[in-house]
C-alpha cells in the first residue's frame, strides 16, 4: 500500500495575455477606454470590472484544476453542482491488469501525524481493507464489486473546471466551520497559488 499526501495541479495556463484576451473580448469598449495606459493593463481591467460591474465579467474565464485527494473529499467537493467534473478514480482492474503486489494508494489525512497512535490505527485499517479487496478478487469477486471494502482515503483524481467567479465562491464556502480539514487545507493551498498568479482576482 502506498501513502501519499493530497495535492493539486493547475491545468489551465494562467497568464496576463490569456486573461486579458478573454476579458477584453467581453468588455472591450468600456474597459479599454477606461485603461488607456498599457502598464499593468490586466490588473486595471479586472479592478475596473469588479468595482463597476461586480463579478459578472469573471464568469467568462474558466480554470481547470486536477485535485488529487481522497474519495470522501471528492464527494464533498462534488456537492457544488455548478462546476464541471471529470473523475479519474484509481484503477484496480484485475482483468488481469493489476499487479496485486503493487497495492492501492491512499491519501494521508493531514490531521494524523506519522508515528502517532491514531495514524497507526488508520494505516492498519487501510491495509486490512486492501488485503480484503485483493482476497475477494482472488476468490472470484469482480473488481467493481470488491471495491465496496476500499477505504474512503482511497486516492482519487478529480478534474474540476470552474469560472473565476465560481472559484471565488468555492473558496468562500471552504471555511473551517463548514468543510472537512482535508478540503479546507487543499482549498487554502490552491487559493494561495491562484492569488500569487492572479492577485487582483483572489487577493
Amino acid at each position: 500500500m502506498k501513502v501519499i499526501k493530497q495535492s493539486y495541479d493547475i491545468l489551465t495556463p494562467i497568464d496576463e495575455k490569456e486573461i486579458r484576451r478573454h476579458l477584453e473580448f467581453r468588455e472591450k469598449n468600456d474597459v479599454t477606454s477606461a485603461c488607456e495606459n498599457t502598464e499593468n493593463l490586466m490588473e486595471r481591467i479586472v479592478r475596473y470590472m469588479l468595482s463597476n460591474k461586480g463579478e459578472t465579467p469573471l464568469k467568462y474565464f474558466n480554470v481547470s484544476v486536477k485535485l488529487i485527494c481522497s474519495s470522501d473529499v471528492v464527494r464533498e467537493i462534488r456537492q457544488n453542482r455548478s462546476a464541471l467534473y471529470q473523475a479519474e478514480p484509481e484503477e484496480y482492474d484485475n482483468d488481469l491488469g493489476c499487479d496485486i503486489f503493487q497495492g492501492i494508494t491512499v491519501i494521508q489525512p493531514s490531521f494524523l501525524h506519522e508515528n502517532s497512535e491514531w495514524y497507526e490505527m488508520w494505516y492498519e485499517s487501510c491495509s486490512a481493507a486492501e488485503q480484503n479487496y485483493f482476497s475477494m478478487i482472488m476468490s472470484g469477486c469482480s473488481p467493481e464489486d470488491a471495491r465496496v471494502v476500499l477505504p474512503t482515503s482511497l486516492k482519487t483524481e478529480l478534474i474540476v473546471t470552474m469560472t473565476l467567479y465560481q472559484w471565488r465562491y468555492f473558496f468562500r464556502q471552504c471555511d473551517q466551520k463548514t468543510t472537512s480539514k482535508q478540503l479546507f487545507e487543499l482549498a487554502a493551498a490552491l487559493r494561495r497559488e491562484l492569488s500569487e498568479r492572479i492577485p487582483v482576482v483572489f487577493e
